[in-house]
Parts: structure tokens; C-alpha cells; sequence
């Protein structure tokens, strides 16, 4: 009887080891599929996921306001936005429109008779436009005194086959239209005419030739930047013959520079910017996280994505991320109204003060929840760089300007998949560069490419990037 105790004792010691080991086999696999479907609903609002990238189904970053009752399109006494006629001296051809009958009484009309304007109409539209064929010949002149024949160089817009101008609207397409060079090549036949027929290899060479002749512009524009007060910057995905590398931008209000480099750690960050020393704005990422933090000022729109996914994890991490929304949403609330003038400085300054002791206090609660302790303590440790806004008038709190002017550059790389060479990236990010800087200044592309390549044929100076 006693050893059958023992043996039932065994048993059942050996079945509550098991049991237990089970249970920790459950919760371990329970906390695996949490995290599975947190990251299931991931999307571009909670994560630093691109937009495109949200699944069909995915909810809209913000409800959509409820219907107003209105119809739709211009309300009753709203300012009209109406084209205007151009002045006399920019027309450029006067069509006269005179009836060739009388409509009363059907007798023909001469056209000797007197007429008058009675009404105008302008139209914009385009003449029948073909590509021309330059032919540039050289006269030798026999000089009388010495006997000897005088030959001149060539002219710049001699130098190749495809002039200034043409080279520099292939560029113009590829570049900053972003069309890939077959169907660049198919415009120029289409909308030309078979005399601007190029081939795709001599796309690609183009391409080379306009990438030199942008380089003295682009080192204009990224010495500049970097003499200014304060940067933005950001860098996304790239492929150079199918390999990962890096598209890297600098913003102003003024400049856009970019880079395509092999690396995306704190090397290749601090090699872009150079010698800036001042104001930078960025996102969370690890290599900008190692600027000063009294110089920095972090990107409070992904800090909002950081709680709204913090909110949607659930568990003992909603209630934080919902208080650390609603604290972000007070910040922007106060800066706005700070921004249209509605509350003084002292005010804005009170309303920060005190914004940012109550996100202090949410952070360190977050450090005793398990699935937040990390990432909670990183930002208490980079938290002066949120404020920087607050007491810099001259600083926005986010890094859409940078966000904004890398965004040509991705819907780039989702056309063409990216270079095949370091040639390439060079013609990208001078491309780039040159687009994204003319377009701050108000300034026309083609005419500023079309005088950098006659300069580069020529051996002159390149035009000013960066207006005085």
C-alpha cells in the first residue's frame, strides 16, 4: 500500500512538472501571437511604414469630417478664381472671325466692308511643333597677309549629336517627370517627329553628359545647405544593380540637396551633412540620435505614430499610448495657435511647460509596462531634442520638409526599381538636387539645364543653382 502511494505521489509530481512546463509553453506561444497580430496591424498611421505599403482595408490616418449638408464644389460667395485675358503685347497671333452672310436676309457679305470688334475670346494652345536639324558648317577664311586659311572651333551647341536644348529635356522627362527612357524616347518620336529619334544606349549616354555638366551646381547646393541655420534630413531605400543602398536628402526652405550612398548608418549621416554644426531635424533613427540633443529637434509626427502604436498594441500599453496621444495632440494644438498668433509667447511657453512635464510622467510609467520599457527609456534619454521647437521660433516639430522632398525620389524608385550603376546615381541625385531646388526658387528646369550643358560644352562657368 505504501509503495503504491509512493508510485501515485511520482505520478503526480511528474504530471504537475509537465502541466507547468505546458502553461509556460501556452503563455510563451500566447505572447508570440500578440505580437504576430500587433504586427498584423501595423500600417503607415502606427509604424514608419510608407502609406503605399497599407493594406486594402487599412483605415484612413484621420475620420473623415461628417458631412456639412452642402453640395459639393464653390459655395455661395466664395472668392472667384476666375483665368484672366492676357495683355496685348503677349499675344501672339490675332485670328479675325467675320460672318460671310448676312443672317437677316442672307445676302453674302464682302469682306471690304467695314468691320468692328465686337467681342474676344483668347485660347492657349500650341503650334504644330517637330524637332529641327541644325547643320553647322565651317567656313575657312584665307587671310591675305600671311597666307594661311582661318578655320574656327566648333560652337557648343555643336558638340554631339542631340543639341542643348534636346539633351536637355531627355533629362527633363527622366528626371523630374520621371518617365523610363523607353518611354522618354517615345515621346520625343511622338510629340518631335522621326527627326528626334534617339536611341536608348544614347539615352543613357545623354544622361552621363547631363550629370557632368550639373556637377559644379551640385556642389553650389550642398555647400550652401550646409551653411544653414537649420537642416532637415532623411534618407529611404535605393537599388544599384539590384543591391540596397541608400537615397539620402538634405532639406531648407530654399535647397534640396540628395546622395546615393552604400550605407545608412551614422558614417554615411555625417558625412552627408559635413561641417553643419547647427539646428537638425529628423526622425527617430538611430545614426541622427547622435547629434546634440540641445541641437536636434525630433519629428513629433513619427513620435505620434510611436504612441498610436502603443495604443493599438492593447493591453497594459493603451492606456499609456492614448494619454501620450493626447498629450502629442495638446503640443499641436499649442503650436498652432501660437503659429496664427490666437496666444502670446508666455502662453505658448506655460502650455509647453507643462505638456512636457505630463509626457515625463507618462514616459516613466511606461517603463514599468514590459513591452515598452526600451523604447520608453530611449525617449526619456532624447527627450530635450522634442522641445527644441518650443524655444526656437525659427523650428518646426516635425520633418515634413524633408519628408516632403524625398517623396519625388520614392515614387521614382517604384518605376524604375533604381540604377544599374554609380553613374546612375550620380545622374539621380544631381537630378534630383537640381528639380527640387529651381522648383523652391520658382525657377524654370529645362532653361537652367539647357544653360548648364551649353556651359559644361563649352567650358564655361555653370549657372547659379542658388539665387543671390
Amino acid at each position: 500500500m505504501h509503495g503504491e502511494m509512493a508510485d501515485t505521489e511520482e505520478i503526480i509530481a511528474r504530471l504537475e512538472k509537465r502541466i507547468a512546463q505546458l502553461e509556460a509553453i501556452v503563455e510563451r506561444q500566447a505572447a508570440e501571437i500578440h505580437e504576430l497580430k500587433h504586427r498584423l496591424r501595423r500600417n503607415s498611421s502606427n509604424s514608419h511604414r510608407p502609406p503605399s505599403s497599407d493594406p486594402p482595408g487599412t483605415p484612413p490616418p484621420s475620420k473623415p469630417p461628417p458631412p456639412s449638408g452642402r453640395s459639393p464644389g464653390g459655395q455661395p460667395g466664395h472668392e472667384a478664381h476666375l483665368r484672366h485675358d492676357f495683355p496685348a503685347d503677349q499675344l501672339d497671333r490675332r485670328i479675325p472671325v467675320r460672318s460671310k452672310g448676312c443672317r437677316t436676309c442672307h445676302r453674302p457679305l464682302r469682306e471690304d466692308l467695314d468691320a468692328v470688334v465686337w467681342d474676344q475670346r483668347q485660347v492657349v494652345d500650341l503650334p504644330p511643333v517637330s524637332a529641327q536639324v541644325h547643320q553647322y558648317e565651317r567656313h575657312a577664311v584665307w587671310c591675305p597677309g600671311c597666307g594661311g586659311w582661318n578655320v574656327p572651333d566648333w560652337p557648343a551647341e555643336a558638340n554631339g549629336f542631340v543639341g542643348p536644348r534636346l539633351q536637355a529635356l531627355l533629362a527633363l522627362l527622366v528626371g523630374r517627370f520621371r518617365l523610363s527612357r523607353r518611354e522618354a524616347e517615345e515621346f520625343l518620336r511622338e510629340v518631335l517627329g522621326d527627326k528626334a529619334k534617339i536611341s536608348l544606349g544614347s539615352v543613357k549616354n545623354l544622361e552621363g553628359r547631363t550629370a557632368d555638366a550639373l556637377e559644379a551646381p551640385y556642389d553650389e547646393a550642398l555647400a550652401a545647405v550646409r551653411k544653414e541655420a537649420r537642416l532637415n534630413v532623411d534618407e529611404t531605400g535605393w537599388y544599384e544593380r539590384a543591391n540596397l543602398v541608400w537615397l539620402w536628402t538634405l532639406a531648407t526652405r530654399r535647397a534640396a540637396v540628395y546622395r546615393v550612398a552604400p550605407g545608412r548608418g551614422k558614417e554615411a549621416f555625417r558625412d552627408f551633412v559635413g561641417g553643419f554644426s547647427k539646428i537638425l531635424i529628423s526622425d527617430r533613427w538611430k545614426p541622427y540620435l547622435s547629434w546634440g540633443l540641445h541641437r536636434h529637434q525630433l519629428c513629433w509626427s513619427h513620435v505620434k505614430r510611436d504612441f498610436r502604436k502603443w495604443e493599438d498594441r492593447g493591453g497594459g500599453c493603451r492606456a499609456i499610448g492614448r494619454e501620450a496621444l493626447a498629450c502629442e495632440k495638446s503640443v499641436f494644438d499649442l503650436w498652432r495657435r501660437r503659429r496664427r498668433g490666437t496666444i502670446s509667447r508666455s502662453e505658448f511657453l506655460d502650455g509647453i511647460g507643462s505638456a512636457r512635464r505630463r509626457l515625463r510622467r507618462i514616459l516613466l510609467r511606461g517603463t514599468r509596462v514590459k513591452a515598452l520599457k526600451r523604447v520608453c527609456e530611449g525617449f526619456l534619454k532624447t527627450e530635450p531634442a522634442l522641445w527644441t521647437f518650443a524655444y526656437r521660433p525659427d523650428v518646426e516639430p516635425t520633418n515634413n520638409l524633408a519628408e516632403r522632398a524625398i517623396r519625388p525620389a520614392v515614387m521614382w524608385r517604384k518605376t524604375c526599381f533604381g540604377t544599374w550603376s554609380t553613374a546612375g546615381g550620380r545622374f539621380v541625385e544631381r537630378m534630383l538636387t537640381v528639380a527640387a531646388t529651381l522648383r523652391r526658387q520658382g525657377r524654370n528646369v529645362l532653361e537652367f539645364l539647357t544653360q548648364a550643358i551649353v556651359a559644361h560644352r563649352s567650358g564655361s562657368s555653370a549657372p547659379r543653382l542658388i539665387a543671390t
